[in-house]
């Protein structure tokens, strides 16, 4: 019989993103249900799966953590930014709608009329 080292945290971290229903939601109990399946196909072919709860985290997981988040950080700003522009423009074009109203009906006319003839 043969024998299979792994550790188990990865294990559970991929059943865990792979068993999603259609909406993409993470199945109940996925985590039980992907080393389940794993542990009888390695069964199946005669291998003996040993387990590992190793302690600590890798340096290159680390290095994809610390990557992600730096991604994360980044589209938060890029997001703060868009957010300000879609402000500032929606409160520009009320304002500019108010002080259209706010216009004397001639004074409102010869804006239309200007506008149209591009004479600003």
């Amino acid at each position: 019989m043969e024998f299979f080292f792994t550790d188990v945290s990865i294990w559970l971290h991929q059943a865990v993103k792979g068993y999603r229903d259609k909406d993409g939601t993470p199945l109940p109990n996925a985590h039980l249900l992907g080393i389940f399946h794993r542990i009888c196909k390695l069964l199946h072919y005669g291998i003996k799966p040993v387990f590992v709860f190793d302690g600590g985290v890798p340096s290159l997981k680390k290095q994809t953590l610390n990557s992600r988040k730096q991604r994360k950080i980044e589209a938060s700003d890029k997001s703060q930014v868009a957010k300000t522009k879609l402000l500032r423009n929606f409160l520009e074009r009320h304002l500019q709608k108010e002080t259209k109203k706010a216009l004397p009906p001639s004074l409102r006319m010869s804006s239309k009329i200007s506008g149209i003839l591009d004479l600003t």
